[in-house]
């Protein structure tokens, strides 16, 4: 983890790799995280979280593409919170565009019944919806991106949503 500058960010983030089984590094510094990439090279994935900062402050940005200018295996991915008004999604993904983001996270969709905005947006900025959080629950409310969830959510709404999960056994999304 990045996010050093939250109060209790380390502490979140060290609990939810605990509850997910997953080592946790913290790191303040560029090098540092060049060094625990490098520690971790022989895994499949490695999460690296950045702090939530406002989509306003460029220097964040312009910091956040020198930390991963190094690593060129880096698949970012920009978080985007599902009850976002349009207006903020759409100055979060013009904001964050110079890091390229490979595909967009979208969190909160339990939290929103209006998807109107999110769908336009999404849909504006051509870039693949990747993952989907749909609850507090950690790690079960977190998702692989389905073209049949979207497809339901953003056509039928979440009753829809809910109403398909049920009838699966499991994980329905």
């Amino acid at each position: 983890s990045m996010d050093c500058y939250r109060i209790g960010a380390t502490d979140q983030m060290r609990t939810y790799a605990r509850i997910m089984q997953l080592p946790c590094e913290i790191v303040l510094r560029r090098r540092d995280l060049l060094r625990s990439v490098e520690r971790h090279q022989d895994c499949d994935l490695i999460i690296i979280d950045t702090a939530g900062k406002s989509p306003y402050d460029a220097k964040h940005i312009s910091e956040l593409a020198d930390w991963f200018a190094p690593l060129e295996q880096v698949d970012l991915q920009l978080v985007l919170s599902a009850p976002t008004k349009k207006e903020d999604l759409e100055q979060i993904i013009t904001a964050y565009s110079p890091l390229s983001p490979a595909g967009l996270i979208l969190t909160k969709l339990d939290e929103t019944r209006a998807y109107a905005a999110l769908c336009q947006q999404i849909a504006g900025a051509e870039i693949p919806i990747s993952f989907l959080t749909t609850g507090q629950k950690v790690p079960e409310d977190f998702f692989v991106a389905s073209i049949p969830f979207l497809e339901r959510l953003f056509k039928k709404g979440w009753s829809a949503v809910m109403e398909a999960e049920n009838s699966y056994s499991g994980n329905g999304i």
